[in-house]
């Protein structure tokens, strides 16, 4: 077996790259969140983020140390704007080196207040908006204008091995813990509860029991298999495919799960080559104006 020396190691994490991956990553994982959060404002932001709420106590700390006080619903207007206007800033590029650590800060707040309703989602965007926070800020996919940058390719590398453990740890928690090895039908059952959209009603309808068994099956062995399916560049295409194919599914047929498919798509983007993001941010500019989607004049 061939031996990985310390300098190709350093080179894999330490590299000099273009900034194109990250930077859509930022547009992508930004406007991923204001969707997500513009759901939940719209379903009751007093609720969610105030006193008028239900949140966890101080009495429960010792169950959920990462306790933060609920908002004064007066201040909700405030950090509304916060929110949302931080968030829409990273996305545009608008002074991305200041706005996204405010991204990460009121992403982290709104997590902690209502710590029982937040998703694996609220997480992973924790965890991508600290990476682009420390990372080195390009100028593609954004209102400002700059000349070509180069950054360390170790935020590329965070972010792709977070994907991967992501789903590994979600397959193997599934095989080594769950019923799935045991029990063909759990997804099927999983359905028929309260993340149940109409699209999986009708598909429960329609899909006989055992084909439930098959897909539940190649769910499993798609998250077991995805280290190689994403760390091989050879076999990336089916992890794309195989990948896309699975959160398209979890969007559908699980209610609210849209928002997760979509910031794990977020993560695919670091996997896409530099040339073909480059092709498609091009297409973009010729699509729209050039002041909407300024970037370097050369790629």
């Amino acid at each position: 077996m061939k031996k990985i020396k310390l300098p190709q190691l350093r080179e894999f994490f330490f590299a000099s790259v273009d900034t194109v991956r990250l930077d859509a990553f930022r547009m992508c994982l930004a406007a991923s969140m204001l969707l997500y959060f513009a759901d939940w404002w719209k379903q009751g932001a007093e609720e969610w983020l105030t006193t008028e709420g239900f949140h966890i106590s101080k009495e429960a700390l010792p169950y959920h140390p990462w306790y933060v006080a609920p908002l004064s619903p007066e201040f909700l207007p405030w950090f509304g704007m916060l929110l949302f206007g931080s968030l829409t800033a990273v996305m545009v590029g608008w002074q991305a080196r200041w706005t996204v650590w405010l991204a990460l800060g009121v992403t982290v707040y709104a997590t902690l207040v209502d710590q029982l309703s937040a998703f694996t989602l609220n997480k992973l965007a924790i965890a991508g908006f600290l990476v682009l926070a420390l990372a080195t800020k390009g100028h593609y996919w954004s209102i400002e204008r700059g000349s070509p940058q180069k950054q360390s390719v170790w935020p590329i590398r965070i972010l792709q091995i977070t994907l991967i453990l992501q789903y590994f740890t979600a397959g193997w928690s599934k095989a080594a813990y769950g019923d799935w090895l045991g029990h063909p039908y759990v997804f099927w059952e999983q359905l028929h509860g309260f993340y149940r959209t109409d699209l999986a009603a009708w598909l429960l309808r329609e899909i006989p029991k055992p084909g439930w068994g098959i897909v539940q099956w190649l769910g499993l062995i798609f998250e077991l298999l995805s280290p190689a399916l994403f760390g091989f560049p050879a076999l990336r295409v089916w992890g794309f495919m195989i990948g896309g194919i699975f959160q398209i599914l979890v969007a559908l047929t699980m209610y609210k799960l849209i928002y997760f498919s979509l910031v794990m798509f977020c993560f695919y983007v670091v996997f896409i080559p530099d040339p073909l993001l480059h092709r498609i941010r091009l297409s973009f500019r010729g699509i729209f104006s050039k002041k909407k989607f300024a970037g370097p004049t050369s790629t």
